[in-house]
């Protein structure tokens, strides 16, 4: 028998199902003026979507520094917030939930000082995001289970980042961000 010197023909190239993604993005993220976006926070509250009204709390806190790509708020950021917006979104938590949620009741029951983790960690007890310093947070969809009675919304939480293991950290920051923030309006 005589041999081929002959190659199968080789498999044709497949395209992939998706084209790779763009080394930058091909338009702008399209942003909602904050007064929409306030109406749709007062919907949410209105509904008591209370877990809905907290994430996009914190979106919108995201989007007026131009952080929503990110997911967190670095101190610096904090400065930035814009009055009208903390004031919106506190005036509809606490006119929703009577006074037991917003910035102002968070306030109330602590408020940070030097913006050390320490400070986190006594806002996070005071808000009842934990019952002591040592105790561990649940994943988003079971720390939000737990809210308790006063100030414990907003929570300032991105549950997307809770994939990467920084989450946390990156939590801490956001809320002692807003919160340095607050305390510099007085």
């Amino acid at each position: 028998s005589q041999r081929s010197d002959r190659q199968p023909p080789a498999a044709p190239r497949t395209q992939p199902v998706l084209p790779l993604p763009a080394a930058q993005p091909l338009m702008p993220a399209v942003r909602a003026p904050v007064r929409r976006s306030l109406i749709t926070l007062e919907a949410l509250l209105a509904e008591h979507e209370t877990e809905h009204a907290d994430l996009l709390t914190t979106t919108l806190l995201l989007e007026a520094v131009d952080r929503l790509e990110t997911g967190w708020l670095r101190r610096s950021d904090g400065k930035r917030l814009p009055e009208a917006l903390l004031s919106g979104i506190d005036s509809l938590w606490s006119r929703f939930s009577g006074g037991a949620y917003g910035f102002g009741a968070q306030v109330r029951r602590a408020r940070v000082s030097g913006g050390r983790h320490a400070d986190f960690m006594a806002l996070s007890v005071g808000y009842g995001w934990r019952s002591s310093p040592y105790e561990t947070v649940p994943k988003y969809q079971h720390f939000t289970g737990a809210a308790g009675r006063f100030a414990f919304f907003p929570t300032l939480r991105n549950p997307q980042s809770e994939q990467y293991r920084d989450w946390y950290d990156q939590w801490t920051e956001t809320v002692l961000a807003v919160h340095l923030r607050l305390r510099e309006r007085g």
